[in-house]
């Protein structure tokens, strides 16, 4: 599929990025990252992959009996490794009740959610990546904050799904479930908007900010995880390495101590429209994704008129013309030039006395850059993002390249441009 897209077809996945969203594949990413980085990598809990480390799980229980923080009633969660919306789910507290022959991952349960009115909750962020070549990732301004629909206990039975789990397809079933309470009642309703969640937080006192810089933080390093090999898939797989995009749901929950923690990511997030904010949320995220990639009508008889100029010469470039820096204006330096395009438009740069020095330089820099194209691109994204927030590359994200394994000049260039000091 990936190999015979033409120019007007994308696909809304990347090859092999399920490198992240199949729970054994993410955890085992992330363990390669926390025995390379340590302490850099630490957004998830204890975790084992089935049934390939039962005995080094079995072995991690045997000894915790000999510290002094040992908790015989602590809890561990068992998820299969493909199911989603908390299918196939369980909790344990010994290992006889582990059944590890089915492929999954054990994790150690966090016993110190925080809490709102007394119930657990967990965040569910929309992410998505434009490009793998160079990476571009943004998080959408608003998301859902989920709760469970019995307040929470550390004693709670583990069989008790409705205390434990935050998943809305599972407590949508709970008797005490009612989608149609209000939140001007302080009333749960079970799911919230997280702008709702976060003026929540605010007015508690929470620092806000700092619990989406750690979020942040997590998004970009659990996907520069498994980036080298989606990264290195699409181009052998993809005779275009810009025509796919990914929207990935992210589960994380915040402890009592205010620290993010990642749960799993999710390779097709659910859009199903169960309420009037399901609605407003799902088709502006949808609406403004597409915007934002840059789709566009493709009529047959415009496929047609292409093949048939594609072959004529460039048309030749005016040398008076007035360059302009200005990146809702990028058809002047187009990201695919001839030589003596590139020479003529470097001529006419040298020439307008209207443009400071800041910006010829600026404009050369483009002109002759091997990655005219992923700037281009970057730069005329970023102007149709709307209620996107970039996160990578952002201000200071070069702070991430000692994590990436490949690709690194693409990456490099694009941030150079965007945020050269001179700039």
């Amino acid at each position: 599929m990936f190999e015979g897209l033409n120019d007007y077809q994308w696909i809304n996945h990347f090859p092999s990025s399920y490198e992240i969203t199949r729970k054994m594949d993410l955890f085992k990413n992330f363990s390669i990252m926390q025995k390379k980085f340590k302490k850099e990598y630490n957004y998830c809990p204890d975790t084992f992959l089935l049934p390939d480390e039962s005995q080094k799980y079995k072995d991690h229980l045997e000894s915790l009996k000999d510290t002094p923080e040992y908790d015989k009633d602590k809890l561990w969660i068992v998820k299969p490794n493909k199911l989603s919306r908390g299918r196939g789910i369980y909790l344990i507290k010994s290992f006889d009740k582990l059944d590890n022959k089915e492929p999954g991952v054990v994790s150690e349960y966090i016993d110190n959610p925080l809490c709102v009115n007394g119930h657990k909750f967990d965040l569910r962020v929309y992410v998505v990546v434009t490009s793998f070549y160079p990476l571009k990732i943004y998080v959408y301004r608003e998301g859902l904050a989920r709760f469970a629909t019995e307040k929470y206990s550390k004693s709670a039975a583990e069989n008790n799904l409705y205390v434990h789990l935050t998943n809305y397809s599972i407590n949508k079933k709970n008797k005490n479930f009612d989608s149609k309470k209000k939140m001007a009642d302080d009333t749960l309703p079970y799911k919230w908007s997280l702008t709702a969640f976060f003026h929540r937080l605010k007015k508690s006192g929470v620092d806000v900010d700092l619990i989406w810089e750690q979020i942040y933080d997590l998004i970009i390093k659990s996907i520069l995880s498994a980036e080298s090999y989606i990264s290195s898939y699409t181009k052998d797989n993809s005779n275009k390495v810009n025509k796919s995009f990914e929207i990935f749901g992210y589960d994380i929950m915040i402890t009592d101590k205010l620290k993010p923690i990642l749960m799993e990511i999710n390779l097709s997030p659910s859009l199903s429209l169960e309420s009037n904010m399901d609605i407003k949320l799902k088709t502006n995220l949808i609406t403004e994704l597409f915007n934002m990639f840059g789709f566009r009508k493709h009529a047959t008889a415009t496929l047609l008129e292409d093949k048939k100029t594609e072959d004529k010469p460039d048309a030749p470039i005016n040398p008076d013309a007035k360059p302009k820096l200005k990146t809702k204006n990028l058809k002047y330096i187009e990201p695919e030039l001839s030589t003596e395009q590139v020479e003529k438009i470097s001529e006419a740069i040298e020439k307008d006395d209207s443009l400071s020095e800041q910006e010829s330089e600026k404009m050369m820099q483009l002109l002759y850059s091997p990655h005219r194209e992923a700037i281009i691109e970057g730069l005329s994204e970023y102007n149709r993002k709307k209620d996107y927030i970039r996160i990578f590359p952002s201000k200071g994200s070069d702070e991430y390249f000692k994590f990436m394994k490949y690709d690194l000049d693409v990456n490099k260039k694009l941030y150079e441009y965007l945020y050269d000091d001179k700039s």
